[in-house]
């Protein structure tokens, strides 16, 4: 974030990555797990 003249706020995403990195697939891999668990306890 930053501030331009006359205070207009401009977005600079330079950061960002089309790749998420591996801990993002390893969280999304753990709730998809509890989320298989919770359905698979209120089935049986």
């Amino acid at each position: 974030y930053g501030s331009g003249a006359g205070g207009d706020i401009t977005l600079n995403w330079t950061a960002g990555s089309a790749i998420p990195e591996p801990s993002t697939f390893a969280a999304l891999a753990g709730v998809a797990a509890l989320g298989l668990a919770a359905l698979r306890r209120r089935r049986a």
